[in-house]
């Protein structure tokens, strides 16, 4: 009796605090309709969000690789070697080939040994040292870079079920 009386009252508690956080949500759009429209969002966040940080940790990282940033809109995918296999076919046949001409693929060295075509493709970076695997910021598995100016605008990382579902 005890137990279903807790049950109760922390279901209940639950509902509640489910309710104040709706509530709180603006009425004229859903909480997940960000998540519907990804490149609306991108834009949005590249006047907003300040990428200070990821532009000082991927300017050090281009200028190990000797490429240089340029200043138009461009994008950088990276694939560290960590990333599962399903990630790293969606990427390469699906990610890069529908990005257009200003982007860059730069993937590790055991990657392009397990995918030898790449090494003919323009626009592909080999990462030689696998400093890739090793940067210190929170983004992991397919990574996607856009930069303006010569700074990171967005970032992201894509998840397992972002890449299978593409």
């Amino acid at each position: 009796m005890k137990r279903m009386k807790k049950l109760k009252r922390m279901l209940l508690g639950l509902f509640l605090i489910s309710s104040v956080i709706y509530s709180c949500q603006p009425r004229d759009t859903q909480p997940w309709e960000k998540y519907l429209n990804p490149e609306q969002e991108i834009e949005n966040q590249c006047d907003t969000i300040s990428y200070a940080r990821e532009t000082k940790i991927f300017t050090a990282y281009t200028d190990s690789l000797k490429i240089t940033i340029p200043e138009e809109d461009y994008t950088f995918i990276m694939i560290p070697s960590a990333s599962c296999g399903g990630c790293v076919s969606s990427a390469i046949y699906v990610l890069f080939p529908n990005s257009g001409n200003n982007t860059t693929l730069i993937v590790s060295e055991k990657i392009a040994q397990e995918y030898a075509q790449l090494c003919d493709k323009e626009r592909v970076v080999i990462d030689k040292t696998s400093l890739c695997d090793r940067l210190n910021w929170e983004y992991a598995n397919i990574i996607e870079i856009k930069t303006k100016n010569k700074q990171v605008v967005y970032a992201k990382s894509y998840s397992t079920e972002e890449m299978y579902n593409m």
